[in-house]
């Protein structure tokens, strides 16, 4: 299991890489979603969940349902940080990828609760979060694009990209014991 595709950005960003994780075959100028979609097949949506935002389903539309999720985010941010200084950045993806071995042995739900895991244990705190689970590699692989802010108006550093990875790479050794 592995760790990685680390991005923030602006809200149109945000947007882009929503709408990606919900419809890979939407056409977008992003130039990390491009580098996301794979030319020959689309990645296969398995599961959706959310935290702390209104749910998406699977029939509604990809474009608005990333609209609303990164709106979501704002406000939250907004709420949660009254009078302070925003966050450098409103959210961050990552992704979770399970090794083909233990993508047999995983379920999309399963898959996504462990995402969800390692979320609360590297980024700790309350926060909105989307969680899709794609399936059409050899690998099961989650998506999560999160809100920087948690329910105590903390920001998760994203600049800190050494600390982050290496609570990233401290759950992927715990997680290896689970699967």
């Amino acid at each position: 299991m592995i760790a990685d595709a680390k991005l923030t950005g602006s809200i149109a960003k945000g947007i882009s890489v929503a709408r990606y994780m919900l419809d890979p075959d939407a056409k977008q100028q992003d130039s990390d979603v491009k580098t996301m979609q794979k030319a020959e097949s689309s990645e296969r949506v398995l599961h959706i969940e959310t935290d702390l935002a209104n749910p998406i389903l699977i029939t509604d539309s990809p474009k608005a349902s990333a609209q609303s999720f990164i709106r979501e985010i704002v406000d939250w941010n907004q709420r949660n940080r009254p009078g302070k200084k925003d966050s450098q950045s409103q959210w961050e993806h990552r992704v979770i990828s399970f090794h083909s071995s233990d993508s047999q042995k995983l379920d999309a739900g399963t898959a996504c609760k462990l995402a969800r895991e390692s979320l609360d244990m590297v980024a700790p705190g309350q926060r909105p979060a989307l969680f899709v689970v794609h399936g059409d590699t050899a690998h099961l692989h989650v998506h999560m694009l999160y809100a920087t802010v948690n329910e105590k108006g903390k920001i998760f550093n994203t600049k800190t990209i050494a600390f982050g990875s290496r609570l990233w790479r401290a759950w992927k050794l715990s997680i290896t014991c689970i699967v």
